[in-house]
């Protein structure tokens, strides 16, 4: 698609797909050189060991420290950890579809945790199997769907989101197996946000990542049909971990310059992709073997570690009184860092000391 099109309309993040034209020549997996392997080793490192005792700073220091990081894709092959939780699993979450329950909940939990000055980990760590932290499995999920245009070349996206119409799709489509998916799931890919809760597994990925990057994001999954692209070209203003977990999927990598492909990576089960911010792209799930493509979507963002977020963040907080810079911030003030930080994220290069 044209940059114009790229979804969101965002200026910033053109600006940011603009800046890593050359992230998509010098990537460090089509060149064969010392880097690409140092790239992946540095990648494979940072995933091991999730059950064992490993080095977990040695492994952060090597992916940070790469070439790469922040700038070229890394595409490795069968290093993702073993992850129990695949097609089914997500499918299951998807019965009895009322995520606001948990959700409102959960958000209730962090307002008062935030008014009572945050959380103890002796306390974390005795939470019983009730609370309404264990509880929460999923913030929400879509349905996204690339058709024909209506009128003239090229594809349309059709989205659903409504919460009760999403509740009535799954209901009456029953899905709990990948033949339902193909069979029942009238061509819709299923996203569903923010999966960290929904198994322990999950919670335990994010968690060390965290300690690891000091990067943190949730994880999305992605349950593609065979032969169906899920969402439309765009680019994503944080770093991508993809983990593929079941299936086979394709992404198509673009050139800004040019907007044609200027890579496409083959995802087979087990293999991991990183994928920097700003880079646009897509993917198609394979249609050999009939099989969905289901991967999981682990966000690193490094914005907010950025000069020009600690920035934002610290004029922001200078403007407004002492009284309202106490305990949880409101609303409003968040936003406003966000917007002066997006601002700030726009200046210069990518060498730039902002970014």
């Amino acid at each position: 698609g044209f940059l114009e099109e790229y979804e969101g309309h965002d200026c910033v993040k053109q600006l940011l797909c603009a800046r890593h034209r050359s992230a998509m020549v010098e990537n460090a997996v089509v060149a064969s050189g010392a880097a690409a392997l140092d790239g992946q080793d540095a990648l494979r490192a940072l995933l091991v060991g999730f059950d064992s005792s490993a080095d977990g700073n040695g492994a952060s220091s090597a992916f940070l420290g790469v070439g790469a990081f922040g700038k070229a894709w890394l595409h490795g092959r069968g290093i993702a950890p073993s992850l129990p939780f695949g097609t089914p699993e997500l499918l299951a979450l998807l019965r009895d579809y009322a995520p606001h329950e948990r959700r409102d909940a959960h958000l209730e939990r962090m307002r008062n945790l935030a008014a009572e000055g945050g959380m103890l980990l002796d306390d974390a760590g005795s939470l019983d199997e009730g609370s309404v932290l264990n509880d929460f499995r999923l913030w929400s999920a879509s349905l996204v769907k690339r058709l024909p245009a209506l009128s003239g070349d090229g594809l349309r996206t059709e989205t659903l989101s409504d919460e009760s119409e999403l509740r009535r799709f799954f209901e009456s489509a029953a899905l709990a197996s990948t033949a339902d998916v193909e069979a029942r799931g009238d061509g819709w890919t299923i996203v569903a946000n923010q999966l960290q809760g929904a198994a322990p597994c999950l919670g335990d990925l994010q968690h060390r990542l965290f300690c690891r990057t000091w990067l943190s994001g949730g994880i999305n999954g992605y349950l593609t049909p065979p032969g169906a692209i899920g969402k439309p070209p765009h680019v994503d203003d944080h770093d991508v971990l993809v983990l593929q977990q079941d299936g086979a999927k394709s992404w198509l990598l673009l050139d800004t310059a040019t907007r044609e492909v200027a890579a496409e990576v083959v995802l087979n089960a087990g293999d991991v992709l990183y994928l920097p911010q700003g880079v646009p792209h897509h993917a198609r799930a394979h249609s050999d073997g009939g099989q969905p493509s289901l991967h999981l979507a682990v966000g690193l963002h490094r914005s907010p570690m950025s000069w020009a977020s600690i920035l934002a963040a610290v004029l922001t907080l200078r403007c407004h009184s002492t009284s309202e810079a106490q305990g949880a911030l409101p609303l409003g003030v968040v936003q406003e860092i966000d917007s002066r930080s997006s601002v700030f994220a726009a200046c210069g290069g990518g060498g730039h000391l902002l970014r």
